[in-house]
């Protein structure tokens, strides 16, 4: 943590330092516009680009303040599972699906001095609040401030570790496993429906009121449950991922493909090859702000119509393990960021503009992470170190 406040204070001299050279480019400008229009009152010289380039310098120092605030992300608390978790997903609880076969359940929540109740009840009851964690705290406060806490035992029912979970509504949620299952909740009761699949399933999605789940072939289940059977599609590759965008339903292959599907025929009317290595993609995250991570080391973000194409991509340097898990956390409407776990024990964050940031886990695998929809900025991530932490804006100041 010492360490992360140091870099932090390095970046902050050194903008504080681009700032200062800016604001003396843009001075001198001025001078010599003054002292052109000076001249220009005699009739020897042409004014305009001269006024340009200051203009021009002008908006270069706004567009660097703007840009580059000093921000990162620190450990705002963590908590220790009796497993590993595996998934993520983030709806009326924080889920995580686990190598044990539990789902746990937590709830993220602003931590408040415990005087406060009157500010703490009220913080409890709003949404997309800015969860600011300055770095001028220490970790010892952050931790005594913990804004995870569990909200009831653990769901038991899968016997083999748990792959994929989905929030189906407030009360309900879906879940996938290695034990060849699917299972619906009642999180109230905690009591589920069993629905046999015919092999281990290691990710699914919901598509009008149905699940779409892929398994570790080249088959895709589609169950209803409001029918008796489960229904199977041969796809041409082997599927490693499934999602559904506001593109369509999404799936990654084994050897780097996305495709396209038609929930109503069920066959793919477009495919792009996005891993050229034809290594597999790992998983599929967002709606709107799709991020796919592969294998190869990659995350990318995809163009928000049709036909699909690859807006931006994300290379895993300075790490050397894989990536296996992303989402995009937003700050504002110009300052979001691509998040993903990593084979290598760090998380990786990718703001649109600056540099990378690697956020060391205790674990040596960094399995997945998931933003806080409650708290802007905000996201959590969990290792193979059973630890489940969640991240949140850190800045002591911002330029303006």
């Amino acid at each position: 943590m010492l360490k992360h406040h140091h870099l932090l204070q390095q970046d902050n001299l050194k903008l504080q330092e681009q700032n200062r050279y800016l604001e003396l480019l843009v001075k001198d400008a001025e001078e010599k516009v003054k002292e052109i229009s000076s001249t220009l009152q005699k009739g020897l010289v042409n004014v305009m680009p001269s006024v340009t380039v200051c203009n021009d310098l002008l908006e270069i120092s706004k567009d660097n303040r703007e840009v580059h605030p000093t921000t990162g992300f620190a450990s705002a608390g963590s908590v220790v599972l009796d497993a590993p978790a595996l998934c993520l997903e983030d709806g009326y609880f924080i889920a995580a699906g686990q190598l044990n076969g539990a789902i746990s359940l937590w709830s993220a929540e602003q931590p408040e001095n415990d005087s406060d109740t009157t500010s703490k009840q009220k913080n409890r009851n709003s949404s997309g609040t800015l969860y600011r964690f300055s770095t001028e705290k220490s970790s010892s406060d952050a931790e005594e401030k913990n804004p995870l806490t569990k909200q009831s035992t653990p769901l038991v029912g899968h016997r083999g570790p748990v792959t994929s979970v989905k929030w189906i509504d407030s009360s309900n949620l879906s879940s996938v496993s290695l034990d060849s299952t699917l299972k619906i909740w009642d999180i109230t009761t905690a009591k589920y429906n069993s629905i046999a699949l015919e092999c281990p399933s290691v990710s699914h999605t919901i598509v009008d009121n149905c699940f779409a789940i892929a398994s570790c072939t080249n088959i895709i289940f589609f169950s209803d449950p409001r029918e008796p059977t489960v229904q199977s599609i041969d796809n041409y590759d082997i599927v490693t991922t499934i999602a559904k965008t506001n593109l369509g339903l999404l799936i990654g292959t084994e050897n780097g493909k996305i495709l396209v599907i038609d929930p109503r025929m069920w066959k793919p009317y477009q495919s792009i090859q996005l891993s050229q290595a034809e290594l597999a993609i790992s998983k599929i995250s967002g709606t709107s702000e799709i991020t796919v991570t592969s294998f190869d080391g990659i995350v990318r973000t995809i163009g928000n119509e049709l036909p699909l194409f690859v807006d931006k991509e994300f290379v895993r340097a300075p790490i050397m393990g894989s990536i296996i898990g992303s989402c995009c956390v937003s700050i504002s409407s110009k300052n979001d960021f691509i998040v993903s776990g990593s084979t290598d024990g760090r998380a990786i964050v990718w703001p649109k503009n600056g540099p990378s940031q690697n956020l060391q886990h205790k674990g040596s695998i960094v399995y997945d992470c998931v933003n806080v929809g409650k708290f802007v900025g905000s996201f959590i991530t969990c290792d193979n170190a059973s630890m489940l932490t969640m991240w949140a804006c850190s800045f002591n100041e911002m330029i303006k």
